[in-house]
This record gives C-alpha cells, structure tokens and sequence, in this order.
C-alpha cells in the first residue's frame, strides 16, 4: 500500500513538474509573439488618401464651382452662372458633388467662422452672417460680390479651419449629394487647402 502510494505521488509530482514546464515555455512563445506582432504594428505607415472634390454650389440660381485640391493643397473657385455644365462635367472638371441650397446657409456658415472680412470701396469690414446676406440682396450684380464672399471664407478657413460638424451642418441644411462619411477626413486638410486659393473668371 505504501508503496503504491509512493509511486502515485511521483507519478503526480511528474505530471506537475511537466505541467510547469509546458506552460512555462508556452508562456514565453506567446510573450515573444506578441512582442514581434506590436513591433510590426509600430513599424506600418498608417495613412488614410484624401480624394480631390469638385463642388458646384448653386445658391438662388447662382452657380459655383469650388475645386479642393487636397493633393496640393489648394482650392479653386470659379463663376459657373454661364458656363456649360452637363450632368457629372464643368469647365473641364468632373462633378464630384452638389449642393442646392439658399444664402442662409452662406449666412450661418459665415457665423460658425465667426465673421469674415470684406473690403467695400476701399475699405475693410467686419461682416457677420445676416449683414452679409443683407449685403448680397440689396446688391444688383453680386457677380464680383460672391467671388469677394467666396475668397474672403476661404481666409478664414485659412485662419481657424473648419470642423467636420461644420462640414455636416452644410450636408444637413441642403440638398446635396454630399454625405458625412465623404467629408470625414475633410476636417484635416481643409485649413492648408484654403492658404492658396485661385479664382478663375
């Protein structure tokens, strides 16, 4: 009987004693493994491409065509009242996108940037949303007016930016084919895209 029991306790003190070492190097495999799979994390370029967008803009009538450039960082504008556009084309660029809306949205947007500045006979003002608007409907040809608005937003996005719940504001008061998840990098680039900006008549 003793010895039975002797040889029962070696026999469980094997199993114990190899039970540790199996788990002891299965530990260390797996530690190592781990190790390797956080260093090659560390080492992968994570970048995520921003698409070039051509927006055309018509506000009550007025059309405009906005190019954002994000590759090289600039934007471009253009007065698109009397140009030829087909369904998806402008002036030799492809429609990305449209947005229909009215100048209140122009309004509030001047708002959300906390006012913009324009230079009217010679001299500089202070504009916010609604005298902006005021000045866009007492005016008999906004032609120059718009392309004014236009480089002057254009500032002050150069200036302080424009969030993506801004970008989403313009998507929710409109009718556009515009979609949250085509602006959700937008947020990123958009402040140096609007540093050089071009207007073409």
């Amino acid at each position: 009987m003793v010895k039975k029991m002797k040889g029962f306790l070696a026999a469980a003190m094997i199993c114990i004693i190899c039970s540790i070492i199996f788990i002891g190097i299965g530990y260390l495999y797996i530690s190592a493994s781990l190790k390797q799979t956080e260093n090659k994390s560390e080492q992968i370029p994570y970048t995520e491409k921003v698409d070039n967008a051509c927006i055309l803009f018509e506000l009550e009538g007025n059309k405009s065509l906005i190019f954002l450039d994000f590759e090289n960082s600039s934007v471009t504008y253009m007065n698109a009242n009397e140009k030829l556009i087909s369904e998806d084309m402008c002036c030799g660029y492809s429609i990305d996108y449209r947005v229909l809306a009215d100048y209140s949205l122009v309004s509030n947007v001047i708002d959300k940037l906390g006012g913009i500045e324009l230079e009217i006979e010679n001299k500089k003002y202070n504009y916010m949303g609604v005298q902006a608007k005021e000045l866009i409907e007492t005016t008999p040809d906004i032609t120059l007016l718009r392309k004014q608005i236009a480089k002057a937003i254009f500032e002050k996005i150069s200036a302080v930016s424009f969030s993506r719940s801004d970008f989403a504001y313009i998507i929710e008061n409109s009718s556009t084919t515009l979609t949250v998840p085509d602006i959700f990098y937008w947020e990123k680039y958009i402040k140096e895209t609007c540093k050089n900006a071009y207007f073409v008549d």
